[in-house]
């Protein structure tokens, strides 16, 4: 009875690590559409949309497409990425984009991968046209 108590408690605590794991990936995430929103002046939003037909969903991951999207004219986004979270451990995230892909292990690494993403040439210059179009 012992050993089977003792493998309950276990399985129990790895499920509590699990939700925690995703509530900070949620977390994360909604900070950095918030830091976009803010660093773009409000003219543009990252929006996340189940993207099903991926490889990874068929095996059992929740994948997303990552979309920097207009605020100012919705009919102005474009995918700049995906990312597919392990829904039953959380970690790790990965984020693919046309040219790099990060292996996420923790939220500093998710905020480092969004940080190289919006460098990056096409992303760095959709954002601008962005904020551009809002500034017309």
């Amino acid at each position: 009875m012992t050993d089977f108590m003792s493998a309950l408690a276990a399985g129990l605590e790895s499920a509590k690590n699990t939700d925690r794991q995703r509530r900070e990936i949620d977390e994360k995430l909604n900070s950095l559409q918030a830091l976009v929103l803010q660093g773009t002046f409000g003219a543009a939003e990252l929006q996340f949309e189940p993207y099903a037909n991926h490889n990874m969903a068929i095996l059992g991951h929740s994948v997303f497409s990552l979309y920097a999207v207009s605020t100012h004219d919705t009919t102005k986004g474009r995918r700049i990425a995906y990312f597919i979270i392990d829904r039953d451990h959380g970690y790790p995230f990965v984020l693919e984009a046309p040219d790099s892909k990060w292996v996420c292990v923790s939220v500093d690494e998710i905020e480092y991968a969004f940080s190289e993403l919006v460098q990056a040439t096409a992303v760095a210059n959709f954002l601008f046209e962005l904020i551009e179009l809002k500034n017309r």
